[in-house]
């Protein structure tokens, strides 16, 4: 994702709360049959209403946050770090995206602006505070989501960007091990693990470098695992990957 934007806003400025949300005329589940592919701009005066299930207070999430409603759940490109005192984890959200670019990521609706024409990337970053401030309404309610208890094998493309919860797992394979003399007890979080549950299907867990437990020890084997769904791939193969919030989003026997 382009980087330029960030910085440009003053992250001090307190995002407007409002008392009385905008109402909703759609959901992100109407909202991700509309948009079928390619980047598309969103036309109609729509208004999602949900709450914002991702935190970047890890630093595993960057200059966007996830809002997720009963039926879906979407990606909003605001543009600067260090969102989770701005928005934080549960807040209740109301979008009006009438105007904005709508794009699938790694499986996941982002909603932003359109990228320039010299970009490598189909989506960019709200332009300005203004802007963000007229798409995203903060209200004043901050009610944590519990994560969707599910199988691997139940995993569809519309449960992308949702915030589930997957139980027993075993780690088989890391990104992070990076020599011959390395073993899986050698692996961290950093970068791309592989898991399996108790059925043989299998997930990644995806881990930025910058997070703040992207060097700490790799659980082999799982109780639980948290985190925004996306899909990616993995060895070429085609795949369900985890991105957990916290390091404590994960569960260890």
């Amino acid at each position: 994702m382009v980087l330029m934007l960030v910085g440009c806003y003053n992250v001090a400025d307190k995002p407007l709360i409002e008392d009385i949300l905008p109402q909703s005329n759609s959901s992100i589940a109407e909202l991700r049959q509309d948009i079928v592919r390619g980047t598309e701009r969103v036309k109609e005066p729509i208004t999602l209403r949900g709450r914002i299930t991702s935190s970047d207070k890890e630093k595993n999430f960057y200059s966007s946050f996830i809002v997720e409603d009963a039926t879906g759940a979407v990606e909003v490109m605001v543009g600067y770090p260090t969102l989770h005192g701005l928005y934080p984890e549960g807040l209740e959200v109301a979008l009006t995206i009438e105007g904005c670019a709508a794009v699938y990521t790694r499986g996941v609706l982002q909603i932003g602006r359109y990228s320039e024409q010299s970009s490598l990337y189909d989506i960019d970053y709200l332009e300005s505070r203004e802007r963000v401030d007229e798409v995203v309404h903060s209200g004043l309610s901050v009610e944590p989501l519990t994560a969707q208890d599910i199988d691997i094998c139940d995993i569809t493309p519309n449960d992308c960007g949702r915030l589930v919860r997957i139980d027993s797992l075993k780690l088989v394979a890391s990104t992070s091990i990076d020599s011959l003399t390395m073993t899986l007890d050698d692996a961290v979080w950093r970068g791309t693990s592989l898991y399996i549950d108790p059925r043989g299907d299998s997930l990644t867990i995806y881990t930025r470098d910058y997070a703040t437990f992207a060097d700490n020890a790799l659980p082999n084997i799982l109780h639980s695992v948290s985190g925004i769904l996306e899909s990616g791939k993995f060895d070429g193969q085609p795949i369900y990957t985890l991105k957990m919030r916290y390091e404590s989003d994960a569960v260890a026997y």
